[in-house]
């Protein structure tokens, strides 16, 4: 999938728990999409996931993708959500993650096969 063509998120739209609601955007002065998350949320099991979230480049170390989550965070709270969880693979990402979140519950590491 090319993340540079905004026609992939139709797929993510199309997916059984999407809500429109839990899609988080903070827009730049010039109105382009600086920062945003999307929030998996079901009402059954009262959990959430995080998936996808992105700063764009520019405008990363503005507090940008803290203040995505933290809404996200604030809208689930409101929802009755008693767990929430994101995923990441790096040490910026994982830090950011950390200061939103408060603790580390796992640290997951990407499945690689050698050949």
């Amino acid at each position: 999938e090319n993340r540079d063509d905004p026609s992939w998120y139709h797929h993510i739209q199309s997916a059984p728990l999407y809500r429109r609601d839990l899609d988080i955007v903070a827009v730049a002065n010039d109105g382009s999409v600086a920062a945003f998350c999307t929030v998996w949320f079901d009402d059954v099991t009262r959990t959430a996931y995080f998936e996808p979230v992105a700063t764009i480049p520019k405008h990363q170390r503005r507090g940008l993708g803290k203040a995505v989550l933290t809404e996200g965070l604030k809208r689930l709270k409101t929802m009755g959500a008693k767990i929430a969880t994101v995923g990441g693979y790096s040490d910026a990402a994982n830090g950011l993650y950390f200061s939103v979140f408060g603790k580390e519950f796992d640290l997951l590491q990407p499945w690689e096969k050698f050949d």
